[in-house]
């Protein structure tokens, strides 16, 4: 277990240290127009070079699902080596379905088909983005086992018509992140960074330490057995 201080250039080294699974579930809904939606694409891509993919010592690992009437995986499970240019070709490509919002389908789909494919020893990161209300009632069943699938689960919110308290179902030991505009969606990149890497290295300090207090309590054992011992040896 690595031994962290409690600095940021601490946190971040963590960071880089830890594999993390993320997966992006997206709006392609008809209220998002064509333009608005190449801003989706690009954050995506931006997101992902966010996490520095080509300087980790721990690989990230990146889904992308489209959602709307229907659900599609866009990108499955590729490990980025280097740069998000390794997946632009299918992140571009990805055709808008331009229907409903069903927004708990999508979760509901994120739970039966991408989690099982997520790495077993990884931080798994679910990243929400929509632009308005679901069309369906929400599904509390679905909420809870995502929050048991991911470690963290980020949500954000474009423009004025954002239902925050059903998008607020999606956001897990964060807040929602709210913009103004889809052309300002580079600006949830730092907090989406920030978030996951706080959450990794807090964790990871709170493991370390819990491993080191059972050390030292099994060591003080060790002693008052011993002692015990030495005391039924006195005349």
């Amino acid at each position: 277990m690595t031994n962290l201080a409690t600095g940021p250039d601490d946190i971040a080294d963590v960071c880089q240290e830890s594999p993390i699974d993320l997966v992006f579930l997206i709006d392609g809904s008809d209220s998002i127009d064509r333009d608005d939606f190449k801003e989706v694409q690009n954050w995506i891509l931006k997101t992902v070079d966010g996490f520095n993919p080509g300087s980790r010592r721990q690989k990230l690992q990146v889904d992308v699902v489209q959602f709307s009437e229907q659900v599609k995986t866009e990108v499955p499970q590729v490990v980025v080596v280097e740069s998000s240019e390794e997946i632009r070709p299918a992140v571009e490509g990805i055709d808008q379905m331009r229907s409903g919002t069903k927004t708990y389908n999508g979760l509901r789909y994120i739970n039966d088909v991408i989690t099982p494919t997520t790495r077993d020893n990884s931080y798994k990161i679910l990243v929400t983005m929509s632009d308005g209300d679901a069309s369906e009632e929400p599904d509390q069943g679905a909420i809870d086992l995502a929050r048991s699938n991911f470690d963290l689960m980020l949500a954000v919110g474009i423009g004025d018509k954002v239902n925050e308290d059903q998008l607020q179902d999606f956001a897990y030991k964060t807040n929602l992140i709210s913009v103004d505009e889809f052309a300002s969606l580079s600006g949830a990149i730092e907090e989406i960074v920030e978030a996951t890497c706080r959450h990794i290295g807090e964790n990871e300090k709170e493991e370390s330490e819990s491993s080191s207090g059972e050390e030292d309590s099994d060591d003080w054992s060790d002693y008052i057995d011993l002692g015990e011992e030495e005391d039924t040896e006195l005349p």
